[in-house]
């Protein structure tokens, strides 16, 4: 048997030899991954929230500028609300609003300059509740 006709049989044992084992690392890696996404998925489920209670929350709030509250409370179509709140947002009062449809508003509760939109509320609020102002 002449020694070119060994070669391409050694050649595709050992190429076949490479994609048995990169096949079996990247089923261990892919195996390791969803592994780990499913026990992060079950902590997710069964570790609550960290949540602030009813006094911390009121702690943290920014005390309502009551002389500064000039505007009543909206009604829609001459009746209340399903949910109306009155907080301070950026030193202006607001009423926040839910609708019996289940639109959520926010409405000055000052007649003065417009609300600013300095940042969006959510990285604002978090500023807020660690006690440094944006």
């Amino acid at each position: 048997m002449p020694v070119s006709s060994r070669r391409p049989a050694s050649l595709a044992k050992l190429g076949r030899r490479w994609l048995y084992l990169v096949h079996r690392w990247i089923g261990i890696a892919s195996c390791l991954l969803f592994a780990m996404w499913f026990s992060s998925g079950l902590v997710m489920i069964y570790v609550p929230y960290p949540s602030l209670t009813p006094a911390e929350q009121m702690a943290r709030a920014e005390p309502i500028d009551w002389r500064a509250v000039d505007v009543p409370p909206p009604l829609d179509a001459g009746r209340w609300p399903r949910e109306l709140l009155l907080e301070m947002r950026d030193d202006v009062p607001v009423w926040r609003i839910e609708t019996w449809e289940g639109e959520r508003r926010t409405i000055a509760a000052h007649r003065g300059p417009r609300l600013p939109r300095s940042m969006p509320a959510m990285p604002r609020a978090s500023l807020a509740a660690s006690g440094r102002r944006p």
